[in-house]
């Protein structure tokens, strides 16, 4: 048995607890775990994670959130959809009725054939938890003999705790639930205001034109200096940006979790779901607006020719980026800082 010590930080480039799941999902034929709370957007997370959804997609996971803080109605909403949704996915509620007792863990653990790994610590399955607290957590790997035994004790505590084990749609759970709604708890304000967040203004903003790729631009590449010292990915690694959609009028959508991907001719490569399906334009590069907004979490949008502010933004760029890529084809680059976007670019861009 092997174990290793990780710290999560808001500032710092370590590992987060979302793609310690992934990664450990990855590798696994099947799966567990256990969190004291959850919010939408954590479950959202989560199963937006493409690596961990193909994982659902082969094997089996029993997930088991607590309702006894920051757990709400629409959490619960959402387990019972990506339930139906996902024939992989077994979901539960624990819900229990003494007064003096927290339901509080926060474990996952992954098997395959000869293997396993378990992830313990203090994050729960909330947008925190997975991506902006403080937090510690131990990663094991197991041998054979170590993982039939953790599958056995699983089992044992499945069938002691099974009264308490709820499906999330059942109506005590929900009600139990609703309650949260109305409780000040400390992860639930901070979820809360995480969400409704302005972003501090100081933040770094990338410009990047973004190349023709046949018809699947949408796989915008990148070069090496941008992949490493921007999104703070690495080749050969599991890292993950996290990126939310911007739209024209302002609004935020869904997070778009997307891991980098490096391949041998030097191409890297991030997922923007914002140009799938569109045609690259016949006249001019799109441009992709990035803003730094926690460790490899952006704010992003895709300005193309004919949108207002396009002409400000490449004028920007070709007073002052530097050209990255090969002889051919060469994509211009610009960092800045968000009040320098905002004075150079004008007024008419929200990001």
């Amino acid at each position: 048995m092997a174990f290793d010590l990780y710290f999560q930080s808001p500032d710092e480039g370590a590992p987060t607890l979302l793609e310690m799941l992934a990664d450990a999902a990855q590798s696994s034929a099947g799966g567990a775990a256990i969190f004291s709370f959850a919010s939408c957007a954590g479950i959202r997370l989560l199963f937006s994670d493409p690596d961990f959804g193909e994982f659902l997609h082969r094997g089996e996971f029993h997930l088991i959130v607590g309702v006894d803080a920051v757990t709400t109605p629409d959490a619960l909403t959402m387990l019972a959809e990506e339930t139906q949704s996902r024939a992989g996915l077994r979901t539960c509620v624990f819900l229990h009725s003494r007064k003096a007792a927290l339901f509080h863990p926060k474990v996952s653990w992954f098997y395959a054939a000869k293997a396993g790994r378990s992830i313990v610590g203090s994050g729960n399955l909330t947008r925190g938890g997975l991506l902006n607290n403080w937090e510690a957590f131990v990663e094991t790997t197991t041998d054979a003999t170590d993982t039939v035994r953790i599958n056995s004790r699983w089992e044992h505590w499945i069938e002691v705790n099974r009264p308490n084990l709820r499906p999330p749609t059942d109506p005590d759970a929900i009600s139990r639930a609703r309650s949260n709604e109305y409780t000040r708890h400390e992860e639930g304000v901070v979820e809360i205001e995480d969400d409704l967040a302005e972003t501090r203004g100081d933040e770094s903003v990338l410009l990047a034109e973004i190349p023709r790729a046949a018809d699947r631009w949408n796989q915008a590449n990148f070069d090496r200096t941008t992949y490493e010292d921007f999104f703070g990915l690495r080749p050969g690694t599991t890292r993950r940006v996290v990126l939310y959609p911007l739209q024209r009028d302002g609004t935020v959508s869904n997070p778009e979790v997307r891991p980098g991907v490096s391949v041998k001719s030097q191409n890297y490569r991030i997922e923007l779901g914002q140009a799938a399906g569109f045609p690259y334009p016949s006249n001019g590069r799109p441009v992709g607006i990035f803003r730094r907004t926690g460790v490899r979490r952006f704010r992003y949008r895709i300005i193309m020719p004919f949108d207002d502010g396009y002409n400000s933004v490449l004028s920007t760029l070709a007073r002052q980026s530097s050209d990255a890529g090969g002889d051919q084809v060469r994509m211009r680059r610009l960092v800045l800082t968000y009040a320098e976007f905002r004075q150079l670019a004008g007024t008419t861009l929200v990001i």
